[in-house]
């Protein structure tokens, strides 16, 4: 399917087709590679409510704990 890229007020955007099968309001994730876009619907992330994981959080070891941080700053040093 081919679009194209159309100048909409100060930004840009393209208008699918109705064979896409989209519907106005959907939400979708843009993920850019060297050779392209992927363009994915975007999925409610449940694993970081707290309806997901009840009351896991009282239940987590000083161990556990000591994970998380160094995931932390793994990631800000990454950053």
């Amino acid at each position: 399917m081919e679009v194209k890229v159309k100048k909409i007020g100060n930004s840009v955007g393209i208008i699918f087709p109705k064979v896409a099968r989209m519907q106005a309001g959907e939400e979708f994730t843009l993920r850019m590679s060297k050779s392209g876009y992927i363009l994915t619907p975007k999925i409610k992330d449940i694993y970081h409510t707290d309806e997901f994981w009840g009351d896991v959080r009282s239940e987590l070891t000083a161990e556990d704990h000591a994970w998380d941080e160094m995931k932390s700053l793994e990631t800000e040093v990454e950053e």
